[in-house]
Formats: C-alpha cells, structure tokens, sequence
C-alpha cells in the first residue's frame, strides 16, 4: 500500500514499513473511502490515489494522467 505520513498516522500506522501495519492502513483508509462514497468503488480507488477532495470537487475521477 502507499500511504502518505498523515493518512498512515490517522489509520494507527505507527511504521509504515512493517507489511502487516501497511496494509491493514491501507485497507482501513480504502473502506474509509467505500463509506465516504457510498459504496462506489470507481471513486473509493479515485479517492485513495488523489484525495477525497479532489473526487468530490471533480464529481469523479479526476482528468489526471
């Protein structure tokens, strides 16, 4: 998982390099996103790359490449 030091410390990663911490980080903060958008995987994954503000601001997938 790729988490960025805020969102690993707001999902309770206390070492972002220990594998089990990771993904259990990364899959809490991804079901965070399922709920925060309803259940839509497309903007759930959108969101987990590039925020949830920019997906919400952009209602979707944000046009980057």
């Amino acid at each position: 998982m790729q988490l960025i030091d805020s969102t690993a410390a707001a999902m309770g990663v206390q070492n972002v390099w220990d594998p089990r911490q990771n993904v259990e980080g990364g899959a809490r903060y991804l079901g965070k996103m399922m709920d925060r958008f309803g259940g839509n995987i497309e903007h759930a994954l959108a969101s987990y790359n590039s925020g949830p503000v920019a997906v919400e601001k952009n209602k979707g997938v944000p046009p980057y490449r």
